[in-house]
């Protein structure tokens, strides 16, 4: 076995020799009307389109099949030809990807999908071994999830996986907006606001999002790969502000009126749609090197369904933690049965012939990036306030301020990698949606604050 030299251990950054400077095309129309009691409605549509935004991608991503540029073996003689790495583990059915014990039994986890090979430099192991096989003088390789031969499947010997920044990505969004708005009058300001919006693109961003996966599925087609739902598209928002100032005693008058009268009571409420978020295979389905693929549904019907109810199950199927049972509603919304293949057993994990692989594609009929949505959003923040004049120069404002103050929890991201030992769909935490008060608390229960401010 003979290995090229030369390898770079390091990630180069390459812009396209014709990067360019993105831009958007934007359009809109609306119409405006006035209507009695100082009411004022607004529709409208707008859309745009981003083309060519920048965008990470791989390069020399190791390839399948691929006349390995690195490694040569003897194929007698003397005779060192390339090794054409064009097979791979996928079940039990080829016997150079079994393993058995001392009894001719099948050692599942050491077989299939997950059989190991021995190191190609090896002195003392057979070719069959280390997943070779000669065929007419030409040494065919084996690849599998156990052993993947990513560099040695590599274009360019003499670099790892670089990056290239290019004008990759394309974004795709249209909304129509309502909007009511109602000026002040009898105590009463109002203004609501209904988003209808779709968003679309080929990759959210260029970097981690934490919901979503930018890595595209392969390398013959990654636009197509990536095309769905953006990881912040919100399908329907609704926001409603208001102020109201209360009528009795607004004048205060003697010392009744001023502890009584002059309060205002203000507040916005938010009623919006989940997030999507990506469904993870949890293992490289098309073993290029690169992760963030994603499996396949079994029942379709659960696509595009909700995630989003993180309360315990009752009775608690497992073993509490800690007085807390960690298993979730949001289990039953998306079971790993769901998937293929299915989320493994705790304590079972699946054999090498329950894995699917599709070396060299583009992961065919796996689902699409945010195929799922989360939580969405139902919050309430309320204010009270007054000003009292207490001296002709002194002057003393109070706000009370409560955020969420229904003390609606906003559930976190569902687990959602499917060769796990966590349960697919389960919800661990809550977030602190608004950030709202003190942006350091990682959850969004209720917090209420009061100030008091004197001028003279």
């Amino acid at each position: 076995m003979k290995v090229a030299g030369g390898q770079l251990l390091t990630t180069l950054l390459l812009p396209n020799s014709g990067f360019h400077l993105p831009y958007v095309q934007q359009w809109n129309f609306s119409v405006e009307r006035k209507l009695p009691w100082k009411i004022a409605v607004h529709l409208g549509y707008s859309a745009n389109r981003g083309i060519g935004l920048p965008f990470f991608s791989g390069m020399n991503d190791a390839r399948f099949p691929i006349t390995s540029p690195l490694v040569t073996t003897d194929v007698g003689g003397g005779n060192f030809q390339p090794i054409v790495f064009d097979r791979f583990c996928q079940d039990f059915s080829d016997p150079i990807c079994v393993t058995t014990d001392t009894g001719g039994n099948v050692v599942p986890g050491s077989s299939g999908a997950l059989k190991s090979f021995s190191d190609l430099n090896s002195t003392s192991a057979s070719l069959a071994a280390k997943g070779i096989v000669v065929v007419n003088g030409v040494p065919h390789g084996y690849i599998s999830l156990n052993t993947t031969r990513t560099n040695e499947r590599r274009p360019d010997p003499t670099n790892r996986r670089n990056v290239q920044l290019s004008n990759f990505a394309f974004t795709y969004y249209s909304a129509m907006l309502l909007k009511v708005t109602k000026v002040t009058s009898h105590g009463l300001t109002l203004t609501a606001s209904w988003t209808w919006s779709k968003t679309m693109d080929t990759g959210s961003e260029a970097t981690f999002t934490g919901t979503d996966v930018n890595a595209p599925v392969g390398s013959l087609d990654p636009q197509r790969s990536l095309r769905a739902l953006s990881s912040f598209n919100q399908r329907h928002r609704v926001v409603l502000s208001y102020a109201y100032r209360l009528p009795w005693m607004k004048d205060q008058k003697e010392w009744l009126g001023r502890i009584v009268g002059g309060w205002t009571v203000s507040g916005v409420a938010t009623f919006a749609s989940g997030l999507p978020y990506t469904v993870l295979a949890g293992y490289d389905v098309n073993i290029d090197g690169v992760g963030g693929d994603r499996p396949k549904i079994a029942d379709p019907k659960f696509l595009f369904t909700s995630v989003d109810n993180g309360r315990a199950i009752s009775p608690c199927p497992s073993a509490l933690v800690v007085g807390r049972c960690l298993d979730t509603l949001s289990q039953l919304q998306l079971p790993g049965t769901a998937f293929v293949p299915v989320q493994p057993i705790p304590g079972k994990p699946l054999n090498g012939d329950q894995f699917f692989l599709t070396p060299g594609q583009d992961v065919p009929g796996t689902i699409a990036r945010n195929a799922f949505f989360e939580q969405g959003q139902k919050n309430f923040d309320m204010a009270l306030a007054k000003s009292v004049r207490v001296y002709e120069r002194v002057n003393v404002e109070l706000r009370m301020e409560l955020y969420n103050a229904f003390n609606r929890p906003t559930f976190n991201i569902p687990a959602r990698t499917l060769n796990s030992t966590t349960p697919m769909g389960r919800i661990d935490s809550t977030i602190n949606l608004q950030n709202y008060v003190n942006s350091a608390r990682s959850t969004g229960a209720r917090m209420g604050q009061l100030a008091i401010r004197i001028t003279y």
